[in-house]
């Protein structure tokens, strides 16, 4: 607030409870725009859409309106990082085979600093060791 006491012109909620769109909403400039990222869970507090509304706050999602676009995406996305225009080997920091889903659940739920990204790898025939440490 003493930073930025007009608030921010795109502010993202990342938290998945729902409480985090109230206190998004208090992080929003005049005519700002508030990306659903997060926030998605029920909220314990009423939202002021009084506050929105005066505000002039657009709300926008990060999920694509039509099924078609989705799997156009998902598609394009895999492409990307077959073709090696996006580098998953830092982000993607381990990896289990599906026999192994609770380990890769509980590593999730229990994060640490050098945890980033949890991958199922989902075919059966990888379930050979390879990701064995």
């Amino acid at each position: 607030g003493k930073d930025f006491p007009d608030g921010f012109d795109v502010v993202i909620p990342a938290l998945l409870e729902g409480d985090a769109i109230i206190d998004a909403l208090d992080c929003c400039a005049q005519n700002a725009k508030l990306i659903m990222y997060g926030g998605i869970g029920k909220t314990s507090k009423t939202i002021d859409f009084f506050k929105m509304h005066r505000r002039r706050v657009d709300i926008l999602t990060t999920e694509p309106k039509r099924d078609i676009d989705n799997h156009r995406l998902l598609r394009e996305g895999r492409d990307m990082v077959l073709n090696g225009l996006i580098n998953t080997e830092r982000t993607v920091t381990n990896i289990f085979p599906l026999s192994q889903i609770a380990r890769a659940f509980k590593l999730r739920n229990h994060t640490q600093a050098d945890v980033i990204h949890v991958m199922i790898d989902c075919d059966a025939t990888h379930d050979d060791g390879r990701y064995d440490e």
